[in-house]
């Protein structure tokens, strides 16, 4: 359950694919522009927030309300970053590389519902500096974006908890390495990594259903492609049953060549300590 910061209401949350909530319809929205040239971020105590300072914040970013019915993406782009059609806790999520909602607590519920087309560029001088970044590095940027512009206030606790070690089954990886020219894509029911290391992939593993954080175990580095995608039991013929952990791990072992071991491990949690709606400059 996330609770309302001001208390009038709850989220309700259960441990689902974070894009199912991205498929919520809503009704149209008015739109708001808001573009402005954004400050570095002010350096905050790490009991309030948890935020590094990144190696190169946006010089110029767009927010506007967004009436999609779907997301249709975000990504890094050569000059920045742009997101189409998505909500705040999404935004959150990814900057922060967390993919459960219940392990994000204190969203106001207008993070769950409204949505918001972004186009963030860096200044002109930092644009080969931005390119050589790796996605680590930029994410700081968008923490720098939620700071700025959404006055995003958070900080992390950790617990003890039941967690998945992402560990290299017997046969070995069934993935091979990465160009790094390549771009990380990622699918609804197919989870489709390009150039993307095995950290990262943990992350987007812990998104699709699995009721524990993963953590990698795998000892392997570097960027690899990857492609899974979870599959039904054999033995059902409807099409529409569903898919469960037990399939996922079942699936990850024999597409990948990867197991996901149970484990005990800490936790982390992002706190959400105060939000607001975009500034509209």
């Amino acid at each position: 359950m996330l609770k309302n910061t001001n208390g009038s209401a709850t989220v309700h949350l259960s441990r689902k694919l974070l894009v199912l909530a991205f498929a919520l319809a809503l009704g149209a929205a008015p739109t708001v522009n808001a573009q402005a040239k954004t400050p570095a971020p002010v350096s905050q105590d790490s009991t309030t927030h948890a935020l590094t300072k990144p190696p190169i914040t946006f010089d110029v970013i767009s927010i506007r309300k967004s009436n999609a019915v779907f997301p249709s993406g975000d990504r890094y782009t050569a000059d920045g970053y742009v997101m189409r059609g998505y909500r705040v806790a999404w935004l959150i999520a990814w900057a922060y590389g967390f993919s459960d909602y219940d392990r994000m607590p204190g969203l106001p519920r207008w993070c769950f519902f409204d949505k918001f087309d972004i186009q963030a560029k860096v200044d002109e001088a930092d644009v080969d500096k931005w390119n050589k970044l790796d996605k680590q590095s930029k994410s700081l940027a968008l923490q720098a974006l939620l700071a700025s512009r959404f006055n995003l206030k958070a900080h992390f606790e950790t617990k003890q908890g039941h967690i998945y070690e992402l560990v290299v089954a017997k046969g070995g990886p069934k993935f091979k390495a990465a160009d790094p020219k390549d771009i990380i894509s990622s699918g609804i029911m197919a989870s489709v990594g390009r150039s993307m290391t095995l950290d990262n992939f943990a992350i987007l593993l812990t998104g699709i259903g699995v009721s524990r954080p993963i953590v990698n175990k795998t000892g392997l580095t570097g960027l690899f492609n990857l492609s899974f995608r979870p599959m039904p039991d054999d033995d059902s013929s409807d099409p529409t049953a569903p898919i469960t952990e037990d399939l996922i791990l079942r699936d990850i072992r024999e597409q990948l060549g990867l197991d996901l071991k149970p484990a005990e491990g800490p936790v982390s949690f992002l706190v959400v300590d105060h939000i607001e709606q975009p500034t509209a400059n």
